[in-house]
């Protein structure tokens, strides 16, 4: 629907960016059956990752800040 709009420089950018996106996505396949070399005793995937994170993040929740209290005020009493 992009590709159809109305405005000419939104459908060139558009059209610049799937063009783009075509080539690289050749490029990337062709490079990950030709040109990439790859060993047989290299690292795991968990090697190279490195442990999961799963419990350091909760992506999704909201979380509302800590309300602090305010200081008890201080009462002045005039001197006698």
């Amino acid at each position: 629907r992009i590709l159809f709009h109305k405005d000419p420089e939104q459908r060139h950018s558009m059209r610049w960016y799937t063009q783009m996106g075509r080539r690289v996505w050749f490029r990337e396949v062709w490079g990950f059956l030709v040109r990439d070399i790859r060993v047989k005793d290299g690292p795991t995937l968990a090697e190279f990752w490195g442990a999961p994170q799963d419990a350091e993040e909760e992506s999704m929740s909201v979380r509302r800040p800590v309300r602090k209290l305010a200081p008890p005020e201080v009462t002045i009493l005039p001197s006698a």
